[in-house]
This record gives C-alpha cells, sequence and structure tokens, in this order.
C-alpha cells in the first residue's frame, strides 16, 4: 500500500507545508529514534495533515501534533513507552492513549493500562483500519 496514495484518499484531508530532509533528521537525532520510511514518505510529502477523525504528528508548529513534543511527553508520561518509537497519533479525548510506530514501520497501540499491542503493519494499514 502506498502512503500517499491512501493519506491522499482520506476524507476530509487538510495538508501542510512538506517537511525539509534536514528537519526530520534533526527530528530523529532529537528523539534517538530512526523513523519507519512510510512515516518519512508522510514527512516528505505532506509534513502534518489533519483529516475527518484522525491527525497525525508531523512535523508542525503546533505542540500538541509535532512528533517531537507529542513523543517526549508520552515518554514522561509511561514508563513502558517503548525505545526506539515515537508517537504518530493520539487519541485526544482519552490523552492516555497514543498509537506509535517503530523504525520497521509496524504500529502499536499504548495506553496508561496495558503495554504496548500490535495493530497495523504499516502507516498506511493503520489508516485504512482507523477510518
Amino acid at each position: 500500500m502506498d502512503i500517499i496514495s491512501v493519506l491522499n484518499d482520506l476524507p476530509g484531508l487538510k495538508r501542510f507545508s512538506p517537511a525539509k530532509k534536514s528537519a526530520i533528521k534533526t527530528a530523529e537525532e532529537t528523539l534517538g529514534v530512526t523513523f519507519a520510511e512510510d512515516y518519512r514518505q508522510y514527512l516528505r510529502s505532506f509534513g502534518f495533515v489533519s483529516t475527518d477523525g484522525i491527525d497525525l504528528t508531523g512535523l508542525a508548529k503546533a505542540n500538541r501534533s509535532n512528533v517531537v513534543t507529542v513523543t517526549k511527553m508520552a515518554r514522561e508520561l509511561f514508563e513502558q513507552f517503548p525505545a526506539g518509537m515515537y508517537v504518530i497519533a493520539q487519541d485526544h479525548p482519552k490523552d492516555d492513549s497514543f498509537v506509535l510506530q517503530n523504525r520497521d514501520g509496524i504500529v502499536y497501540l499504548l495506553d496508561s493500562e496495558n503495554p504496548p499491542v500490535k495493530y497495523a503493519d504499516s502507516l498506511a494499514e493503520f489508516l485504512l483500519n482507523a477510518g
């Protein structure tokens, strides 16, 4: 599944400015992670998106949508936050539930009561399942 096609087909898609490669590298270094290739493609094409029902983190100016800020916050909240992962989405009504991704692109759900649970094999699969 092509992440760009999946994103373009999402209802109510609001796109923002594509991220520069240097900004992506800085975000990875700041977090001490390597983004999955599909997440990098998303950042290079959109920077940040909002859709009907799903707000992905990205390289946004708003802290609530910035992958660096949200990941750092989640790391402070959860002792069990897995090394090498970063937040790609947050369940805003609960604010204690996060969607994580690792460098291999696998997507996990994490909440305050449970360890991370695998949800999807890719960002595209996550978006298709969540929509």
